[in-house]
């Protein structure tokens, strides 16, 4: 039997996706160029924290993605939830990679300056082996999508055995923790921020399965927070406690919400590309403070709009082919 479904959206993630892309899409368009705003400032103080955008959508994807699993999921269905983040995540990364590329090198016949093009980092990209010291990503953001990639594997082939009971998700989250105290120097790996997508995972067990006591719940969220606390930056654990409070308390929806939730995964991966451009090129026109924070505010318009026109171009289409990649039961 072949069976598809589709769940509702629910307004916690659309609010917490929007959010965490335009974080990112500040930290970068506002503090990502030293020659735009040089020195501190009220705003550079509140967007430098922009970075934290990655650990909510770690959470994010820890949730969400148990939650977009079938309730029976088998390890034999393994394949087809492969298959369907290859399909929905895969061409719109490899479309903005061929944008970075393209973009270089344009700037590079007008600069006069050559590209140096690297066929190992190019084909590294692929199966995000960048993320393991291998070669460079053409893009600052591209290491998270390793990292995501990481998770999506592990869930992938564990996510039947940790649904089975109580104990086993107990021992799941009980391993993620130890986990976390892995270090591998000079790569990019998951383990550190195990914490972070185990918290997105209990919370999902707690909130639709029904799999742990409030108590154990409680007790497991501390135990992670903790550690976030205690062997990552304050700022990780306050945006990993906010988003935590926001996966159980926000119930409120609005169609700009939905809008940006839309278009985050677009915005996440071509505002730099394109924002970043934006920058560089205007740099050499603007003088006054004032003139720079119209160059950001273009910048960000830039990143917004294309994102929209990606979106609906390019990553909408696998979108809707994803969600016809149906499960077998």
């Amino acid at each position: 039997m072949i069976k598809n479904f589709t769940k509702k959206q629910l307004p916690q993630i659309i609010f917490l996706r929007g959010l965490a892309a335009l974080m990112v899409c500040f930290f970068h368009l506002y503090c990502g160029n030293i020659n735009l705003f040089r020195g501190g400032g009220f705003f550079k103080s509140i967007f430098s924290y922009g970075y934290l955008g990655v650990p909510i959508f770690f959470m994010i994807s820890g949730f969400i993605i148990c939650y977009s699993l079938p309730v029976n999921y088998k390890l034999a269905q393994s394949k087809t939830f492969f298959l369907k983040r290859i399909v929905r995540i895969e061409p719109p990364y490899i479309a903005s990679i061929l944008l970075v590329i393209l973009l270089n090198y344009i700037g590079s016949f007008y600069s006069h300056v050559p590209l140096q093009f690297s066929w190992v980092d190019f084909l590294c990209h692929f199966a995000y082996l960048n993320n393991f010291g291998i070669g460079t990503y053409y893009n600052v953001v591209y290491w998270t999508l390793g990292i995501e990639f990481q998770f999506y594997i592990l869930i992938g082939l564990l996510f039947s055995l940790v649904s089975r009971s109580k104990t086993s998700l107990i021992i799941f989250m009980v391993a993620l923790l130890l986990a976390t105290f892995i270090r591998i120097n000079n790569m990019q790996l998951i383990f550190q921020y195990l914490s972070i997508f185990g918290i997105g995972i209990l919370t999902y067990f707690y909130q639709f399965k029904k799999q742990v006591s409030k108590p154990v719940y409680i007790t497991f969220c501390i135990l992670f927070l903790a550690q976030i606390y205690i062997y990552q930056h304050m700022d990780v654990f306050c945006a990993s406690a906010f988003t935590l409070l926001v996966l159980n308390l926000w119930n409120y929806n609005h169609g700009i919400l939905n809008f940006f939730s839309n278009i985050s995964f677009s915005l996440y991966l071509t505002h730099t590309t394109i924002g970043g451009k934006v920058i560089n090129l205007g740099l050499r026109y603007v003088h006054s403070t004032g003139e720079r924070y119209l160059l950001f505010l273009t910048a960000l318009g830039a990143s917004i709009l294309f994102a929209y026109l990606f979106y609906r171009v390019i990553e909408k289409p696998f979108i809707l082919i994803g969600k016809r990649i149906a499960y077998k039961y």
